[in-house]
């Protein structure tokens, strides 16, 4: 695919590009950088992968840490709002009433006449793992569940985030390039991973993000993505270089935890920008973060600071998890347009 690119840029005519990359489009842009250094103007990365990318066993362990750790600063957050929610006045009563919860629907899921799926342990899960723009929902939905009846209608909060069964999306109008190529997906992952392609230790990885993270781990742990897959492993080299390079990463989300973009300024150089948020590519949506995109990609001066990010009206990330309990946050506006919480039914 950096070859692709490259091909682009020169049937545009230009000596040298600039280059916005997100998620796995980081991943593109630090292998493009390294291969054709010479081409790049100025280049920034948001949601940084890790340069142990090609790794999914690893991939797969870090955000399920980091999920886990998510749910540790909502049961902080419930803890501090007790009086509404009842989940537990502590973190660990917090931890405890929701684990007790998902073991409870797996044993025995939830069965509502009016929803087309049980409820397992997963869907606990899910709400465990809610972002902060979504704490309150999740909370109200997890205090509804509780009181459940098997057999009789959901609750309402549950019905408000429990989609119908799915089906595959619309093809793209005639003449229109496809927007998601799940094949091609599929071929970028399995073509570089390194991790084992066998069932036995697919399954223990399995179990252990499972015993490592209870309350969240059914939702991250270990997927056999590459099991089976046969055409031998690429490897791709990671260069420093001296073209400019600005790196954002988000401190709270699990996709691609934060750690990881201090890991590839570490391989490939760069200068760190910090997004104090839960939300997986934000950058670019939120206007006090959008000004220091604009502002590198005007002037070319790296810049090493921090923007709040998708953030519940109210507090940042971090004062939400662990000061005072003020009055409820409210979503509003871009935040709950552009992080939808539904839970697809579909398992």
């Amino acid at each position: 695919m950096a070859r692709d690119l490259d091909r682009i840029r020169q049937a545009l005519g230009e000596g040298r590009m600039s280059y916005f990359g997100v998620s796995w489009g980081t991943q593109l842009g630090a292998v493009y950088r390294s291969m054709f250094p010479a081409t790049i103007g100025r280049m920034w990365l948001d949601s940084v992968v890790s340069p142990r990318a090609y790794d999914l066993a690893y991939r797969f362990d870090a955000s399920a840490r980091a999920t886990e750790e998510g749910f540790a600063l909502f049961a902080r957050w419930l803890a501090a709002r007790n009086d509404g929610y009842g989940l537990g006045d502590t973190p660990a009563k917090v931890r405890a009433t929701v684990l007790g919860m998902r073991q409870r629907a797996d044993a025995r899921p939830w069965r509502f006449s009016d929803l087309p799926v049980p409820l397992d342990g997963s869907f606990i899960s899910f709400l465990a793992s809610a972002p902060n723009l979504h704490w309150e929902q999740a909370g109200q939905i997890l205090v509804a569940m509780r009181t459940a009846v098997d057999g009789g209608p959901a609750p309402q909060p549950v019905r408000e985030v429990v989609g119908g069964p799915s089906g595959p999306p619309p093809p793209p109008p005639a003449g229109a390039p496809e927007r998601d190529n799940a094949t091609a997906g599929q071929a970028y992952l399995c073509n570089e991973d390194t991790s084992s392609r066998d069932f036995e230790p697919l399954w223990r990885g399995y179990r252990t993000n499972l015993d490592r993270y209870p309350v969240t781990g059914d939702l991250t742990a270990l997927r056999p993505t590459c099991a089976g897959w046969t055409l031998p492993v690429q490897s791709f080299p990671l260069r420093r270089n001296g073209a400019s390079l600005q790196m954002s990463g988000h401190r709270y989300e699990a996709s691609t935890p934060y750690p990881w973009v201090r890991q590839m300024r570490d391989a490939i150089g760069g200068e760190v920008f910090t997004v104090d948020d839960f939300i997986h590519g934000s950058l670019p949506f939120v206007p006090e973060c959008a000004r220091h995109l604009v502002d590198y990609f005007d002037t070319g001066s790296p810049d090493g600071g921090s923007c709040r990010g998708e953030q519940p009206d109210g507090g940042t990330a971090t004062a939400a998890a662990t000061g005072p309990a003020p009055s409820e946050p409210t979503v509003g506006g871009t935040p709950s347009a552009a992080v939808p919480f539904s839970w697809p039914a579909r398992r």
